[in-house]
């Protein structure tokens, strides 16, 4: 799950470790992990005060200092839950487990991920819920999510921005939106990834490094849009154009000799509203 800040990440990752404690199983074990020991315990924590206070009769040992507890799930078997931070790599390793939840997932080298967590789930066919900010469009995390949104076998990926957690204020979010640059209340806020030419689009790529920003005429009129994000792509599909800090879309046409006059008739035309979808190809009023 890629989420805006205060989407609530860190209350989501307490219930569906407590589901996975509990879940019947004649022996099961599951880490939470996030960047630091401070940032584990937000989550281990509530979860250990929430086992200890509604289901103290499973209880069957607790250590505080370790960040772990052992219960009775409900299929009469045990599960060990422990909460791990991944600012020392080497104490994630050796550990077989049946699932993990990874919270900040974004800000955790890649290399802990691929090395050394999700190492952990093979053996066991175990699964793992990373939930995360975007932090950054070059990350392992964009690719997971990616994987999910392009509905691999075995991923499953949500998007997930501020103001859909109703205990957030709209005035605060429209505060902040004024505060911040548009890009950083895009990735703060509206849980998107920034590439170089803007907000990434998860399902076109719109945004990324390589896309096109300088089109030939009869390209500009053939382009079509995403139907997600609602931006320019060549009519094979490829993103196209640059992102303004204000949010349009630009893109550079170049036009031929012959072409100049019929360019700029139809740049006139459209100008004073005509309806751009009588050209033949297009399906999207011009930037």
């Amino acid at each position: 799950m890629a989420c805006g800040v205060r989407f609530g990440k860190s209350t989501l990752a307490v219930h569906e470790a407590l589901l996975a404690a509990l879940a019947p199983a004649e022996s099961a074990r599951g880490w939470i992990v996030t960047p630091t020991v401070a940032t584990t315990r937000l989550v281990t924590d509530v979860l250990f005060d929430a086992l200890r206070t509604h289901f103290p009769h499973r209880v069957l040992d607790f250590d505080e200092r370790a960040r772990r507890m052992t219960v009775q799930n409900l299929g009469g078997g045990t599960t060990e839950v422990a909460g791990r931070s991944a600012d020392r790599p080497a104490a994630l390793l050796g550990t077989s487990l049946d699932w993990l939840i990874v919270d900040e997932a974004a800000r955790l080298k890649e290399e802990v991920w691929a090395a050394v967590l999700s190492q952990r789930l093979v053996d066991r066919d175990g699964w793992a819920l990373l939930l995360s900010t975007p932090h950054g469009f070059d990350s392992w995390f964009r690719e997971q999510v990616e994987r999910g949104i392009r509905g691999e076998e075995g991923y499953a990926s949500w998007v997930a921005p501020t103001r859909s957690n109703p205990a957030v204020h709209p005035a605060v979010i429209e505060l902040e939106a004024a505060r911040l640059t548009r890009h950083e209340f895009q990735a703060e806020y509206e849980a998107r990834f920034i590439g170089r030419f803007g907000a990434v689009c998860l399902h076109c790529g719109w945004g990324r490094d390589w896309q096109k920003t300088i089109l030939w005429a009869p390209e500009y009129w053939a382009r079509r849009e995403c139907v997600y994000c609602g931006r320019p792509l060549t009519a094979e599909g490829e993103p196209v154009g640059s992102e303004l800090p204000d949010g349009t879309v630009r893109i550079q046409v170049e036009v031929g000799p012959d072409e100049e006059l019929a360019w700029l008739e139809q740049e006139r035309l459209a100008d004073v509203g005509s309806d751009c979808g009588d050209r033949p190809g297009s399906d999207a009023a011009p930037p």
